[in-house]
């Protein structure tokens, strides 16, 4: 939403007023800037962000700067809060920075505006309350769990799986032989989260898994986007043939729209 309580630098003659901009980021998500606010020890955004959200206690972190172009941003707190203290506090709360161990004096305003739930209804990929560049309307998630049967020898397993939906690709961790661990049948267990606007998901690219030993492809396998909306509750589970070595690959594809949910992006 906003801040305050910041600093101006130099002497009377010569202040420098900062030029405010914060990053945000919930869990391990991808770190949000706002825009900069010029010369100002109060700024105000009122600027939202879409963030996927899976548990209570969740943190939301906040980091202020003062921008300059010169050189590197100066450092001007840090504050953080769990979703479930911001829920507790009526979905706004005031945020005291702290810089190096110590209090600043000032502070950022973030507030939540609406929680909304993952449904098998695409709805939300059309509605026009899910417009916008940065504004979320579903989630494809990927499971790529186990491969199998993979056609070297063991010594030189060196697997992973490459996943494509359009121009977005994924990479699995590399697996190898070893103690305790079947290089040849590799268990990753690996998710990824695919957040979508409503101008990703009108793409309806093709899933494509591609099995890799080292750099060498084993063989492909793909889901189509009508198979996955035309499948029970949007979720394809397969173990399907890859190459043609007798290497197969197991995974979960699920796609889900948004609705809003009856408590509630969060602003700052």
């Amino acid at each position: 939403v906003g801040g305050g309580g910041f600093k101006a630098q130099g002497r009377l003659l010569n202040r420098d007023i900062p030029d405010v901009f914060v990053k945000t980021t919930l869990g391990a998500s991808l770190c949000w800037k706002s825009s900069t606010k010029n010369n100002t020890l109060n700024p105000v955004w009122n600027e939202s962000k879409d963030f996927i959200l899976s548990d209570d206690d969740q943190l939301i972190t906040v980091d202020a700067y003062d921008s300059d172009d010169l050189s590197s941003h100066d450092d001007l707190g840090i504050a953080s809060t769990t979703v479930g203290d911001l829920l507790l506090e009526g979905k706004t709360k005031n945020l005291k920075l702290i810089k190096k161990g110590k209090a600043t004096g000032a502070h950022i305003i973030v507030q939540m505006s609406g929680i909304y739930s993952l449904v098998p209804d695409l709805l939300s990929f059309e509605s026009p309350e899910f417009e916008g560049p940065d504004a979320l309307c579903g989630l494809l998630t990927i499971l790529v769990a186990q491969a199998f049967n993979i056609p070297v020898a063991k010594e030189d397993a060196n697997v992973s799986v490459k996943v494509r939906w359009g121009k977005k690709e994924y990479l699995t961790a590399a697996v190898v032989d070893a103690a305790g661990i079947d290089g040849l049948n590799p268990s990753f267990d690996m998710p990824f989260l695919c957040p979508l606007t409503q101008k990703l998901a009108a793409t309806k690219e093709e899933i494509v898994f591609t099995v890799l030993n080292g750099a060498d492809v084993i063989g492909t396998a793909d889901v189509p986007y009508s198979t996955l909306v035309e499948s029970p509750g949007m979720m394809v589970t397969a173990k399907t043939s890859v190459g043609d070595k007798g290497a197969m690959l197991q995974f979960r594809v699920i796609l889900r729209g948004l609705l809003l949910s009856p408590d509630t992006a969060v602003e700052v």
